[in-house]
């Protein structure tokens, strides 16, 4: 079933239906689970992952009410549901520090940004001039299609993004450096990430700024004292307002051009790719559509698919198809060259694992979510590398649940890429090191 045929034979005349459903199930969640876990609210990425969660579950039980999921598959998803968020409880909620340890010598971060800084300006003007801008292009997913090995450059920037907004924001806020200059290029890397997100047909660039940020806070500080920190709550403040004015122009920008109906346009498609944010679902129950797909021959291969495909352990015409592509193509009848719905652990494990197999894959997802979120920072010790890396890996880990095989690809990229770019910063200040 194709999104336009559900929103206009089901969805449009359900909304009460839909919006109780989601009301119920969140306060459910938010007080069951969500509350122990969310810290720097409403700034915390959990916060925002957590509407999306919930907007699936609520999805999929409109749909079940609706008569177009399947009992066997309404009852597999809320067990898979369910295993998830108890393989996410294995960890208790990690709340900050009681003390913060001092960081007098702060080279390596300094050579780690500066570094990190010159690999990403070069990643993104190769990529412009040899390929284009992504925000002017009709598919912005086919950016690295058949780059001849280029795509390496995408998943630079990926990693060094969060890299510079954690390195220019620890500077800025535990530094807190009295030279002019330094402070100018610590705010001017900030902007310049902003803006390359968006010419990147990025959508949530400027809130994943935030959210990184965040995750500096709540690794160095316990909940009390994250808002007592000196300019958070300004920044915060700045960004509400940011925020506040971006979501204005948005919705004036359609009535400016085409009038009250355009902004009723622009109000509708933003709340349908909140409310049906699982696409993915849409494409799969009805008709029982994704026990017709052709399951791959190997559900660990296909699951490590970005990884194989990054090291060429697969040549790219061995390398699978996005299942969320296929359900789609499946359902739509619509052939695409890319993109296509994020298949979320329910359906993923369901399809490559098997109902006994998907269960156990859902629960080890919660439980790999929970260890980069809860687990790892008790393990590192409180410094600005250690601060760097649970960034790195938090920032992707906690969207696991929405997209297993993407951010599975993404913390490749962090062991693969970003981990080893650290090692030669270190290789680089080793002489000083020994010296001392």
């Amino acid at each position: 079933m194709s999104i336009n045929e559900f929103v206009t034979s089901y969805f449009l005349y359900g909304q009460i239906l839909f919006l109780s459903l989601f009301i119920c199930i969140y306060i459910f969640l938010y007080v069951g689970f969500y509350r122990k876990y969310i810290r720097v609210f409403p700034f915390d990425e959990l916060v925002l992952l957590s509407i999306y969660s919930v907007s699936g579950i609520a999805l999929v039980c409109f749909m079940y009410l609706s008569g177009l999921v399947s009992l066997k598959h309404f009852c597999y998803f809320l067990l898979s549901q369910s295993l998830f968020y108890f393989g996410f409880m294995c960890f208790r909620p990690y709340k900050g520090r009681k003390r913060v340890v001092e960081i007098n010598d702060l080279s390596f971060l300094n050579l780690i940004f500066y570094f990190s800084l010159i690999f990403y300006v070069i990643s993104v003007l190769i990529t412009y001039y040899f390929f284009g801008i992504p925000f002017f292009m009709e598919n912005k997913l086919m950016v690295y299609k058949d780059s001849h090995g280029f795509g390496i450059l995408g998943r630079v920037i990926d990693v060094m993004s969060p890299c510079l907004v954690y390195s220019s924001f620890f500077r800025i806020f535990l530094i807190k450096s009295s030279w002019w200059l330094s402070r100018f290029v610590n705010y001017f890397v900030v902007l310049l990430v902003c803006v390359v997100g968006i010419l990147s047909g990025s959508k949530s660039s400027l809130i994943n700024i935030v959210f990184i940020f965040s995750y500096l806070l709540m690794f160095f500080f316990s909940d009390p004292d994250i808002f007592c920190l000196k300019g958070v709550r300004r920044f915060f403040n700045l960004f509400l307002c940011l925020a506040v004015f971006s979501v204005v122009f948005v919705f004036l920008f359609p009535v400016v051009r085409y009038g009250f109906q355009g902004f009723l346009y622009a109000v509708g498609q933003f709340y349908n790719r909140l409310a049906i944010s699982g696409d993915i679902y849409v494409f799969a129950y009805p008709g029982n559509a994704v026990d017709y797909i052709p399951r791959p021959g190997s559900g660990v291969a296909y699951l490590f698919n970005d990884f194989f495909g990054l090291n060429k352990i697969l040549p790219n015409d061995k390398v699978y198809e996005p299942l969320g592509k296929i359900l789609f193509e499946y359902s739509s009848g619509v052939y695409i060259s890319a993109g296509g719905a994020n298949a979320r652990h329910n359906i993923f494990g369901y399809k490559c694992f098997g109902v006994v197999g998907g269960l156990l894959f859902s629960f080890l997802i919660g439980l790999i979510s929970s260890f980069f979120r809860n687990k790892l920072p008790r393990l590192l010790k409180a410094n600005a590398l250690n601060g760097l890396l649970f960034t790195e890996f938090s920032f992707f880990a906690v969207n696991i649940e929405l997209d297993p095989v993407y951010i599975i690809g993404q913390i490749s990229n962090v062991i693969f890429i970003f981990i080893p770019f650290v090692l030669f910063v270190y290789l680089l200040m080793f002489p000083i090191i020994k010296g001392r």
